[in-house]
């Protein structure tokens, strides 16, 4: 219905400047003034907005956007207009995006058009409808259901013409429907609302008939309660799954919540009385809903306990899929899955409920809708048929992996799951879980197979065919491509989302594509052109149905005016209804809750109740009789109609009842008002509280309200009665009276009230002086006698001079705390929120804040003695004064507690920039948790090490040193205020001992103690590493290579391998031996797999160096590892290095120290031989010995020498290519040098054999010169134990040249038979010979030692001897003797040795008895005696051990005994 401009609308504004808008053919200017006109004036008077905020509106391109649509786009058929926090917006119903009516908080206007044409300005009357309506429709209809329409409907003197049945039954189906109503508003704000019968329905009147039908409306409501509680208990988070929107597990948790949430409410609402009341009813009539009823009440607490149970344990989960949910690099989703399936075994372990497989089962098939989702978005299907094919199948080749790691981490735990949980393991169906995935895989699949399809046919693109018909089958195959490409280009236009699972006609088309391409190639432009004739037939089609449809529209504007009328009068009469329910329960008593909640009609703000309750009646009466005289016309043209003359009616009664109402108030008020003027002016000016001694002025509120309702008497234009007018006459001097007397008791209440105990005597003698005249009002003057204005000014004058000097002192305290706020307000350090400084940075800048902090407190310091100096000059006190100087102590104690705020407040935010945990409990989630300063992990040296130090160090420079002086700073300001009591002294004494300073202190030292624990433990995993750099290198290498060689024959690892001989082995001056010596005759004899292993192990060790962290965040502390990180890996990489240069060196070596002896065999063999020449004879043999030699070993060692080429390329290092030729060419140069040596040797054989037997001569003539030696030897040697020890070991140095002459002779012996191939005497006499030497001189070191510490015990003085030392000496000698090889034992110098030990041991006891301090002369001269030596008495000085030792006490034990 085209509704009417509302009255009072604003006049019309002026018209809007032309906006661009597409009109129709033949349009101007003046048709879109005329359409923008009409909207204005309508939004403007439907709104209640300004003009301009229309035209700001339509300025607006991006704001205008849903009105242009209106206008310009006949298929948009509504516009709405709102006006937001400031501007006004509009909007097309949600359509374009907008929140739409759902987000509207305000009246709306609307427009809509009756068919689909565009706006113009000569048919925007005839085809837009206009309005407004309610931004919240529900409620408006349920407010009006319940408070208007259901009072009307169950009115008895409305069902006066009904029977009892038909009026029960009409009053229940209202109930019914406010009730279903009521529901319906809970559902549209996701809650279960209980409507709750009426109250009426749980009184009984006593009628058995009407109490029956009262239990049947309540058991009617338990039972909608119980469809309504069970269709709650029913939901189950599998429900949404059935649908077609595929929720992921946000939204199960989310369900959970919502249940949890909905259970409460419903819990809450069967708590309430009137629900209580409901089940009490039917418990007493025994109702059968009861018992059923309680169950499922017991049924809803067991529901709540398990979704809040689900909701706690699904927290955990929540954050894992809130960040899948929002991934938007969707190849790091699989980072995810881990933590998501532990803690949902975690979950599955831990909850009482959330643990069936039924619950798995949804979580899983929604987590999976999750990952169905992202995959959606990565691959985009809406642009995937459109970009590039290769690009197409590599994301599709991504998601299909995401997916099926998913799959495989479920799997996972699933097995562990049965191994931890054997007693409830995840028995799930497979195919329960993943349907959908599996659906979405093989679809991927499919559209993975249509890429390649698509890149196998875009290669037609560039296909040319030759010959004679070439061009004519070049231009086939272009126009195959060509229709190949509109063929697909159709495809992906089928306008649905390929990748959809629940899209069925995907199959089919795919194989129609692939199969029909001719076909279809033949019938697209037929298709295309009849697609596009049908669209616009679809689309006339589609108008006529729009056009119908306003077609019956506009049948319903045309319907019989007749309805109308009567809906108006049926409206007016509900009106008329509600004003009569509104004065029937209102005009005694009106409505609980209502802010003029009184007895007696309601008021208006701030009117009498008398004059309110007229005003209220005048108001209903206006109600009522402006609308009827609107309608008589109505009423005389309905007069026939029963509603009609119902309506006539009531007006008739309820005007009659209103008038009524409003004579009698008038007249009981006027009865009262002789009393009252009469009686209250006799009360005293003032009244004093017994309690709190505060003053009150006395004026009776009763007079109060006779002058008021006199005034607004006036207002409504009646008169009061005559007494009442009299007292009216004095009301502005009763005004003004009042009014200064409420000052001066307002100021005296206030000193009253905030005077505090210490300013109680400094003020005194002013409140005497006040309190004296006060009485006067308090007893002798009333309201109707004179003298009250001088009393009032008198009054005045005391109270305002008191209340000044208050007033001051009250303001110099509070200047001085607000000086004292500001400086705990901000705390003495400051940091950059966000930033971390090196701690020298930070330093620098604290102590410039410090100094312009320090400055503040030291000027505020003196700004607060001057306040207090100004407080003494206000008083005009002495200073000496008792109650001055005890009002100083008050001000002291409220500057010392401004002072531990400051330090207080400054530890703690010390304390919340070093502990995370106090940042994040006082600024919750937008705490500034970056650490606050930043060291660096080096390695200086050997160690690991923290720049700067972590605790105190000797500079004072460690972060624990820091902190201390920062605590040092807050201290320091507490110097800066002098004590106010005297003229020196600080407070610094009270705040060392406030509790909150010394507990701030202690918890930040322990935090910095155990960020120091921390930052120790981050060094932990470097530490691991330190072999790298606490090993030399080089030493560590010779170690291994030892380890890593084998012996000649392949054998077990083994050391240096032996040569047989002397140094005559080494060859003569002249070169001839050329054997090499150093670690390259042994290179292809070392064990390849254990360098491979060693190589390998320092690169994965690399690896290990390159995952160490960068840096890390202990509490407030920044760790930058970086440093130390790239220390290792270079020591990481010297290893590496170290191991596979010396295999790339000794590659070079082994094949350099080969060509040279070759070289030098051949050169040398190749030479004639003189048969007379001894010397060229041995070298041409030394040449032969030397490739039998090593003939083995280089016969062997050109595999392991590839095999550590191989090796070397394993790790990346590529061996130089003239090695590598070499190492081809060296085994034949080898075959060579040992053919040569092959023929030498036959040449050489006679001259060889006769030189063979001249050395088996020399050696027997040898063998028995050594003979001879080892028998001189035995005898000669120093095997007998003698106290000269540099003798012996002079002789053990003579044997041990002679034995070294004796060695190398030998081993010129034994290389010479070697030479020769002559059997190899070893002559074990001289290796026995030497063993014993070696033996000998071991034991000779024990005597020479021992011997030693005896001496120097003899040479001890007697008074200075520690016997227990030299007791525990001996007993470690005598070990160390008795640990000899056993192979001495037999010789006399160790029984020599043991001996001298044995009789020392046996002594030192004896000669501790001997200085007991109770041994006399007598004793020591019948010691003398026993012994038969002579022992001087009394001691001389030099007395020392020797002389008690040459007493041989050893052989006297038992008499020394005796005598001791």
């Amino acid at each position: 219905v085209t509704a009417p401009t509302p009255r009072g609308a604003p006049h019309p504004p002026a018209p809007l400047s032309p906006v661009p808008l597409a009109m129709g053919e033949g349009e101007g200017e003046a048709g879109q003034e005329k359409v923008l006109t009409f909207i204005e004036e309508r939004v403007v008077s439907l709104l209640k907005v300004k003009p301009d905020a229309f035209r700001k509106l339509a300025g607006q391109d991006e704001e205008k956007r849903p009105l242009m649509d209106f206008i310009t786009n006949e298929y948009c058929p509504v516009v709405f207009f709102t006006m937001g926090a400031k501007d006004l917006s509009c909007f097309n119903g949600g359509k374009d995006g907008s929140p739409g009516l759902a987000a509207a908080k305000k009246k709306v206007a609307y427009f809509r058009k009756r068919s689909a044409v565009k706006v113009a300005g000569d048919n925007v009357h005839s085809d837009v409808l206009w309005g407004d309506m309610s931004p919240s429709p529900l409620t408006h209809i349920f407010h009006a259901g319940q408070d208007v329409f259901t009072p009307v409907i169950t009115n008895p003197r409305n069902q006066e013409f009904m029977s009892d049945i038909i009026s029960s039954q009409v009053s229940e189906s209202m109930h019914k429907t406010v009730s279903q109503i009521y529901v319906a508003l809970g559902q549209s704000m996701g809650k279960t609302l209980l409507a709750v019968p009426p109250s009426e329905m749980l009184r009984s009147d006593g009628s058995a008939g009407k109490d029956k039908d009262r239990v049947h409306v309540l058991e009617t409501s338990v039972v909608t309660w119980t469809v309504q509680i069970k269709n709650v208990l029913k939901t189950n988070p599998e429900t949404a799954l059935s649908g077609p929107e595929n929720p992921g597990p946000l939204v199960g948790i989310a369900f959970w919540e919502d249940k949890a949430n909905n259970l409460t409410s419903i819990r809450e609402q069967l708590s309430s009385d009137r629900i209580k009341k409901v089940l009490r009813v039917l418990d007493l009539t025994k109702s059968p809903y009861y018992s059923a009823f309680m169950a499922l009440i017991r049924e809803v607490d067991l529901a709540c306990a398990e979704a809040r149970d689900n909701v706690k344990y699904l927290s955990t989960l929540k954050p894992h899929f809130e960040k899948l949910n929002s991934l938007d690099d969707f190849s790091q989703m699989p980072s995810l899955f881990h933590p998501i399936m532990h803690l949902l075994l975690l979950v599955w372990k831990n909850s009482k409920y959330y643990n069936t497989p039924a619950a798995l089962a949804v979580l899983m098939r929604e987590l999976c809708n999750d990952i169905i989702m992202k995959a959606h978005e990565f691959i985009n299907p809406s642009e995937l048929l459109n970009e590039e094919a290769a690009e197409a199948h590599e994301k599709l080749v991504t998601a299909l992996k995401v997916c099926g790691f998913f799959k495989k981490v479920y799997f996972d735990y699933k097995l562990r799951a049965t191994k931890e949980c054997p007693n409830n393991p995840w028995k799930i169906q497979n195919s329960a879980l993943f349907v959908r995935l599996d659906a979405f895989n093989e679809r991927m699949m499919d559209v993975l197979d249509l890429t390649r399809t698509v890149m196998q046919f875009e290669k037609l693109d560039r296909v040319e065919i030759g010959g004679n018909k070439g061009a004519h089958l070049t231009m086939c195959v272009a126009q195959i491509y060509q229709d190949f490409e509109q063929l697909f280009t159709g495809f992906k236009e089928v306008g649905y989302d390929v990748l959809d699972i629940d899209i069925t006609r995907f199959e089919p088309d795919y194989f129609a594509f692939r199969n029909r391409i001719q076909e279809l190639e033949a019938r697209l432009t037929n298709v295309l052109d009849d697609g596009f004739n049908d669209c616009g037939s679809i689309f006339d089609a589609f108008k006529l149905t729009d056009s119908f449809g306003d077609l019956l529209e506009r049948d319903f504007i045309q319907a019989d005016l007749e309805l109308r009328h009567i809906a108006l009068i049926k409206a007016y009469g509900a009106d008329l209804q509600e004003v009569r329910t509104l004065f029937l329960s209102e005009r005694y008593r009106s409505n609980e809750g209502k802010f003029y909640e009184r007895d007696g009609a309601p008021l208006y703000v701030n009117m009498p109740p008398v004059a309110g309750s007229l005003f209220w009646v005048r108001g209903l009466i206006d109600r009522i009789e402006e609308p009827m005289s609107h309608l008589t016309k109505v009423m005389q043209v309905c007069a026939d109609f029963d509603e009609t003359r119902d309506v006539v009616a009531l007006h008739e009664d309820v005007l009659s009842q209103l008038k009524e109402f409003e004579a009698s108030m008038y007249e009981d008020w006027a009865v009262s008002v002789d009393e009252v003027s009469h009686d209250k002016l006799k009360m005293p000016l003032l009244q004093r509280d017994r309690d709190t001694a505060e003053l009150a002025v006395n004026f009776d509120p009763a007079l109060v309200r006779l002058l008021r309702e006199v005034k607004y008497l006036h207002m409504l234009g009646r008169k009061a009665p005559a007494i009442a007018e009299t007292l009216f006459e004095k009301h502005e001097v009763f005004r003004v009276q009042i009014g200064k007397l409420n000052h001066v008791t307002h100021m005296y209440n206030h000193m009253v009230r905030t005077m505090f105990e210490v300013e109680k005597p400094l003020l005194k003698a002013q409140m005497k002086q006040i309190d004296r005249l006060v009485e006067k009002g308090l007893r002798e003057l009333s309201w109707s006698a004179s003298g009250i204005n001088d009393f009032i000014d008198q009054a005045m004058a005391l109270v305002t001079e008191a209340h000044s000097t208050l007033g001051e002192m009250k303001a110099n305290m509070a200047g001085g705390e607000k000086l004292l706020d500001e400086w705990a307000a901000q705390p003495l350090m400051r940091r950059k929120e966000g930033k971390t400084y090196s701690p020298v940075a930070f330093v620098e800048e604290h102590e410039q804040y410090l100094e312009g902090r320090y400055k503040n407190i030291t000027e505020s310091a003196k700004q607060i003695h001057k306040l207090l100096a100004n407080s003494n000059v206000v008083l005009k006190v002495s200073k000496g004064a008792p109650a001055w100087r005890a009002y100083v102590e008050f001000i002291n104690d409220i500057v010392l507690a401004g002072l531990s705020r400051t330090v207080v407040n400054s530890l703690q935010y010390l304390l919340k920039q070093i502990d995370p945990a106090v940042a994040k409990a006082r600024d919750g989630p937008n705490a500034d948790l970056t650490p606050m300063l930043e060291v660096e992990l080096l390695l200086v040296g050997s160690e690991v090490k923290f720049s700067p130090m972590l605790g105190i160090s000797g500079t004072r420079e460690g972060l624990l040193d820091r902190v201390h002086a920062l605590i040092a700073d807050f201290y320091e300001c507490v110097r800066l205020v002098a004590r106010l009591e005297r003229q020196d002294g600080d407070f610094l004494k009270e705040i060392e001992e406030n509790e909150d300073v010394r507990f701030a202190v202690h918890r930040i030292i322990t935090e910095c103690e155990a960020n120091e624990e921390e930052c120790n433990a981050f060094c932990k995993p470097f530490y691991e590493h330190k072999h790298l750099w606490a090993k030399e290198i080089d030493t560590q290498l010779a170690k291994f290579v030892a380890e890593c060689r084998l012996a000649p024959d392949g054998g077990a690892p083994g050391g240096q391998v032996a040569v047989r001989g002397g140094a005559a082995a080494a060859g003569d001056d002249d070169g001839a031996s050329v054997a090499p010596s150093g670690p390259a005759d042994v290179l292809s004899e070392l064990d390849l797999a254990k360098f491979d292993q060693r190589i390998a192990l320092y690169k994965a060790e690399q690896a290990e160096v390159e995952q160490l962290p960068t840096g890390a965040t202990s509490r407030f502390v920044r760790i930058n590892s970086k440093p130390i990180k790239h220390a290792i890996a270079v020591w990481a990489s010297k290893w590496v290095y170290a191991y596979t240069h010396f295999l790339e060196s000794r590659i070079t070596a082994s094949l350099d120290d080969l060509m040279a002896f070759v070289h030098k065999v051949q050169q040398g063999l190749n030479t004639e031989f003189d048969p007379e020449d001894t010397e060229q004879l041995i070298t041409a043999m030394t040449y032969i010995r030397d490739v039998r030699r090593r003939a083995e070993g280089i016969d062997h060692m050109w595999e392991p020498l590839k095999g550590k080429v191989t090796l070397l390329k394993k790790y990346g290092i590529v061996v130089p290519e003239a090695t590598m030729e070499l190492i081809e060419s060296a085994p034949q140069k080898w075959e060579n040098a040992k053919k040569a040596t092959v023929n030498a040797r036959e040449a050489l054989g006679p001259l060889q054999a006769l030189q063979a037997e001249k050395i088996k001569e020399e050696v027997e003539d040898f063998g028995e010169r050594v003979e001879a030696f080892v028998q001189a030897f035995h005898e000669e040697a120093p095997f007998k134990f003698d106290t000269n020890t540099e003798r012996t070991y002079r002789l053990l140095d003579e044997w041990h040249v002679k034995l070294r002459e004796m060695e190398d002779e030998a081993a010129l012996m034994a290389e010479s038979e070697e030479l020769f191939e002559v059997h190899v005497h070893t002559f074990k006499e001289m290796h026995d010979c030497r063993t014993e030497l070696g033996l000998l001189k071991r034991a000779w070191d024990m005597a020479s030692l021992v011997l030693e510490i005896f001496n120097d015990w003899r040479n001890s003085l007697w008074s200075s001897v520690d016997v227990d030392e030299m007791i525990e000496e001996t007993k470690r000698l005598l070990r160390e003797v008795k640990s000899l090889p056993k192979a001495i034992k037999q010789w006399p110098v160790f029984i020599g040795l043991q001996a001298a030990v044995q009789d020392m041991m046996v002594s030192l006891p004896l000669i501790q008895d001997l200085r007991d301090e109770s041994m006399r002369d007598r004793h020591w001269k019948q010691l003398a005696s026993i012994t038969g030596k002579d022992i001087p008495l009394p001691f001389p000085a030099d007395f020392a051990l020797r002389h008690l030792l040459a007493l041989q006490l050893h052989k006297f034990v038992d008499d020394v005994g005796e005598v001791v």
